[in-house]
């Protein structure tokens, strides 16, 4: 395999391919180059936060384990190549430029095991995604996959060299796998996701890491929908903590619980996906389309303009109804995020109701209704792109109305919506809570309640209204938020 060639696909033939018919709504701002996006954005401040209020965090240097894998961030390589021992098993690709290599306790099984699904996944993102395979070692000729004690999670992918002839950021990969994975789900699904982390990796390597892994994790869903359970502890700890920002990579907690929560928030993609994509995995394959960036040589940094954010606010400006902005898709994503695992209607987006308890969100309060004036904070500061959830139980007040008002700090943008639910836990219908792009309180009265057994109040921080969300800003500022009820 070391001889075997890459077949080459035209990077901007592939561009321009993936611009029409990727989403189901009408987005003609798709047709405008991104590369118009590349002056840098100013971003909100994010503070760290911790997963709870008594969690110890430890807080290693992550950036000097995770190096390169750290896409926007520093460029120097910090993962070598592992050296594989003297008893160390290898197996090739007969037809792709993909190896396997696995270390001396590892059974040849694994090994074999490995490439199998390798294959399978390059082979349906190649085919049935119209991907970009990952590009081959220009060292070793091939798309190289470690089995060793990994020390990420169970699979994780690093560039190992960056393409000095490519005219946008461009790079090849190789995945470490832990070796002790068994046969079967766990191996196929590292696999898919390694194989799209090297796709990536290709083809945007200056993605945020947070987002390089949600959005390869959502696509090795699609391809080994058994990886839908292996990333549960990660969706898990998205909806357990929905106050924190699903495109936060908690860079600075533990690596391992950093990949974990970062591969969650394939949530938000998966239902992006089913809810806007034309055909499986179109949103993601889109946005790496249309986010090719340009970093000069010797920077430390990747210039990480456009990002897959810029990508989606051009193409929902003014798509889901006149006069709608991006903000609009994050409330209805904090919506959809109510109705996942245990509480799973099979109405919102990709159906994770296998994931029960573990994939339902965790709510701020749930309350009777009231008889007095009564007021609920979250119970934690919201994080761009952090949510919080208010139940009322209606049920025995179908006749009355009820009175809600919201207030929050300044700099913060809240998207707030009332959900209707009946007693099997279905959504009869929402109603916006209208605000002002800088206000900083909204209000709405509710007066019809026959049939709703509960109300839902959720709310989105849709970040600074005075600057652009980026993934890659370094804090990010989160805003209390306080809910009034009170019966009419």
């Amino acid at each position: 395999m070391r001889g075997h060639r890459t077949a080459k696909i035209n990077q901007a033939a592939w561009w321009v391919a993936r611009l029409p018919g990727a989403l189901r709504i009408s987005v003609p701002a798709l047709l405008v180059p991104c590369l118009a996006l590349l002056a840098l954005l100013a971003g909100p401040a994010r503070a760290d936060v911790q997963l709870a209020d008594d969690d110890e965090v430890e807080r290693p240097d992550a950036a000097a384990l995770l190096g390169d894998s750290l896409s926007g961030r520093p460029m120097d390589l910090r993962m070598p190549r592992p050296r594989m021992p003297k008893g160390a098993r290898h197996a090739c690709s007969f037809e792709l430029p993909i190896c396997v290599h696995g270390d001396a306790w590892v059974p040849v099984q694994t090994v074999l095991g490995t490439l199998r699904a390798a294959e399978s996944a390059w082979q349906a993102y190649t085919d049935t995604m119209a991907l970009p395979g990952p590009d081959a070692s220009i060292t070793t000729g091939a798309f190289d996959l470690y089995l060793v004690d990994a020390p990420v999670l169970d699979v994780e992918a690093f560039v190992d060299e960056r393409d000095p002839r490519s005219r946008v950021d461009r790079g090849n990969a190789f995945v470490l796998i832990d070796g002790r994975l068994t046969a079967g789900c766990a191996v196929d699904a590292a696999a898919a996701y390694g194989v799209a982390r090297g796709i990536q990796l290709t083809v945007a390597p200056a993605t945020d890491i947070a987002s390089a892994r949600a959005q390869s994790q959502s696509l090795a869903s699609i391809v080994v929908p058994c990886a839908i359970g292996r990333s549960a502890g990660g969706v898990g700890l998205q909806q357990w903590h929905p106050e924190l920002s699903f495109a936060d990579s908690l860079v600075h907690a533990d690596p391992n619980l950093s990949a974990s929560f970062s591969r969650g928030g394939s949530l938000f993609y998966d239902w992006l996906d089913e809810t806007y994509g034309q055909y499986p995995g179109a949103i993601v394959s889109t946005i790496w389309s249309l986010t090719p960036t340009t970093t000069s040589t010797g920077a430390t940094l990747w210039n990480n303009e456009p990002d897959g954010f810029d990508v989606l606010r051009k193409s929902f400006k003014d798509a889901l109804s006149h006069g709608s902005d991006i903000s609009d898709l994050y409330l209805d994503f904090a919506v959809a995020r109510a109705f996942q695992g245990s509480r799973s209607d099979g109405k919102h987006g990709r159906d994770m109701a296998a994931l029960g308890d573990g994939g339902a969100v965790a709510f701020d309060w749930e309350v009777e209704f009231p008889d007095r004036p009564r007021a609920l904070s979250s119970r934690h500061p919201l994080a761009p792109l952090g949510s919080a959830y208010f139940v009322v139980k209606t049920a025995a007040a179908q006749t009355a109305s009820l009175r809600i008002e919201a207030s929050w700090e300044e700099r913060a943008r809240m998207r707030l919506a009332v959900v209707k639910i009946d007693k099997d836990g279905r959504e009869l219908g929402r109603l916006p809570i209208a605000s002002l792009k800088k206000a900083t309180n909204a209000a709405l009265s509710v007066v019809d309640l026959t049939g709703v057994d509960r109300l839902l109040i959720v709310a989105v921080n849709a970040g600074d209204p005075g600057v652009q969300f980026d993934p890659d800003d370094l804090t990010w500022q989160p805003h209390a938020l306080v809910v009034s009820i009170a019966p009419e």
